[in-house]
């Protein structure tokens, strides 16, 4: 009698922190109750996911520049963003708490220590939907 072995798929190596963070901050959008509801029940004037993507890539394009970022940059963004892309008024504390889950990170995944020379945009996460 033979055994048969069952190997499962490795999870897709991260190979910088560059990508660690963009991969944190597609988890924490996917995660956000006040996006998914503005997708799921069509509060914006177009394709919902479309716009989510858009905003998660302003996001990325702000945090993983080379300068300083401050967390009341990145909540103007995400307020400015709910409201003229969702019509939304985020009044819940979200934005607030989805800024400080992505601002210290930021700060990391920007570090030289962690990353290798590349292009500053977020191709990683081109093509993909939210």
């Amino acid at each position: 009698m033979s055994s048969t072995q069952v190997v499962a798929a490795a999870p897709p190596q991260v190979q910088n922190g560059r990508e660690v963070f963009q991969v944190a901050v597609r988890a924490v959008f996917s995660r956000w109750t006040l996006l998914r509801l503005a997708i799921e029940q069509g509060w914006s004037d177009g394709d919902g996911s479309a716009l989510a993507n858009e905003l998660l890539h302003r996001v990325l394009a702000l945090l993983l520049t080379d300068k300083k970022v401050y967390q009341d940059e990145v909540e103007d963004l995400l307020f400015e963003s709910l409201e003229s892309m969702f019509n939304a008024l985020a009044e819940d504390g979200s934005v607030e708490e989805v800024s400080s889950l992505l601002h210290p990170a930021s700060v990391v995944a920007g570090s030289s220590a962690l990353n290798p020379p590349q292009a500053q945009t977020p191709d990683g996460l081109r093509g993909r939907q939210f």
